[in-house]
């Protein structure tokens, strides 16, 4: 951590602008302590908000390149429409969605291949909103030849397409939405 002011403020925003990994300092003002601690791709999140904008997602196998899946790609797999009720701070609220299955898009996208079902009980997934929220889902339990829980990568709720072509993961089974991702824009298979 640095702490020399006002200078190393400016030196840790110029390092997230050019795109460093993490940048950090600590700024004396007069208006009191002001702290910086950013750890960002900075290219890469300017990406993924471009192409979660455009109703976008980021597909990747750990060790491999990230596949684009566009909005395009998305909406061509065959949709799913799955009623919930969830209980939320609101009290319990049902809703339908309607997407394609996750597991569709990672086989469509080349991330996983549908036959090595060894290889799905040991693999995770990890799901990230815009916001930074991350989740995780056993690749087993998307498996159709194991649990095959009908996760979808919503475009719709109650008929209507999501705001600002955004996504949203769907876990049926979960009583609290836990693990249901607004503005979804990354999922990554370890």
């Amino acid at each position: 951590m640095v702490k020399t002011g006002s200078r190393a403020l400016a030196f840790a925003l110029g390092c997230v602008l050019a795109g460093a990994a993490t940048a950090a300092a600590l700024a004396d003002t007069s208006a009191g302590l002001i702290q910086l601690d950013v750890r960002v791709e900075a290219a890469r999140s300017i990406r993924l908000v471009a192409d979660a904008a455009n109703g976008g997602l980021e597909l990747q196998r750990a060790g491999r390149p990230v596949v684009d899946f566009t909005a395009e790609r998305i909406a061509a797999l065959p949709r799913q429409t799955i009623k919930l009720t969830q209980k939320t701070g609101r009290g319990d609220e049902t809703a339908e969605w309607s997407g394609p299955l996750l597991w569709d898009a990672l086989v469509a996208a080349g991330v996983i291949e549908a036959d090595k079902h060894a290889e799905h009980v040991r693999m995770v997934l990890r799901a990230r909103g815009r916001d930074g929220y991350v989740v995780t889902l056993s690749l087993s339990e998307l498996s159709p030849e194991l649990e095959g829980k009908s996760v979808i990568i919503a475009t719709q709720r109650d008929g209507a397409a999501l705001a600002d072509r955004s996504l949203r993961l769907v876990v049926p089974g979960d009583r609290r939405a836990g693990r249901a991702v607004r503005d979804l824009v990354n999922i990554t298979v370890e």
